[in-house]
């Protein structure tokens, strides 16, 4: 950076203190903070991108990962190539990349790197995946399982744009107009449709009001069709985020907690 005379900004933070006041893991703290440090420093730069180094090789590991941890099939899809968060749009040139690649050009190209030490200590589930899992799977079952999972998860991605696409069509036709703290959802309307559009369309209100659908899994979904199907009129479910939805004469609604 500083023989391409580019500016860098720095931060330390106390990720364990964020961690327990918000009831986070560390890994999950961990990223909040960096993507919050990396979308102030772009507006302060007035920066339209934020390029991060996701490579291949994260790829198959996340898709693993989120399958371990029962992800549907919008986790199953990876790492995103690009996204945006707010005003700004993060992109991952490497994402295609293979991690051997990375190693091979910069030891070819002799230039300097630091590795996160952390990274090789077992102590976290993607660290454990990556040093333990991978690496059995890839001696005992197939050595070609990291293409497999990036494969995978490019054939899910294209089945979930389709559902997706689907489910924003057939939810604005239930949604109901509503103010910036609730989304009401016609429960008739919202009956119609295939229990994959249900679930789909749960999920486009959850991010209209929270911003993103982190932490939101099948277990949330199995407690709403409960909400839905068995409980009384006005039964609440909390749902991570500070959201909840609550079941209304013809109506779901979806609010922030706190502003209802």
């Amino acid at each position: 950076a500083e023989k391409l005379k580019l500016p860098v900004t720095c931060k330390s933070v106390k990720v364990k203190d964020f961690a327990r006041k918000e009831k986070l893991s560390v890994e999950e703290a961990a990223r909040n903070l960096r993507y919050d440090f990396f979308l102030k420093v772009a507006k302060e730069n007035c920066a339209p991108k934020i390029a991060l180094g996701h490579n291949r090789d994260d790829q198959a590991e996340t898709v693993l990962m989120r399958f371990l941890r029962g992800s549907g099939i919008s986790g199953l899809r990876g790492i995103p190539a690009k996204r945006p968060l707010e005003d700004c749009l993060i992109i991952r040139p490497l994402i295609e990349i293979k991690r051997k690649q990375i190693m091979h050009f910069l030891s070819v190209k002799d230039i300097p790197y630091r590795c996160d030490s952390s990274n090789l200590k077992n102590l976290y589930f993607r660290n454990r995946i990556r040093n333990e899992l991978i690496p059995y799977l890839e001696k005992s079952f197939n050595p070609n399982i990291k293409e497999m999972l990036v494969n995978f998860a490019e054939n899910v991605s294209e089945d979930f744009d389709f559902l997706q696409k689907a489910a924003q069509s057939r939810f604005r036709a239930a949604r109901k107009t509503c103010g910036g703290a609730e989304v009401a959802v016609n429960l008739k309307k919202f009956f119609t449709l295939h229990k994959a559009l249900q679930k789909l369309g749960a999920r486009l209100a959850i991010k209209e009001l929270k911003g993103d659908v982190r932490r939101i899994d099948y277990r949330h979904w199995k407690e709403l069709e409960d909400l839905l199907g068995k409980r009384p009129l006005n039964s609440i479910v909390d749902l991570p985020g500070g959201i909840s939805a609550v079941k209304k004469s013809g109506n779901l609604v979806f609010y922030k907690r706190g502003l209802k």
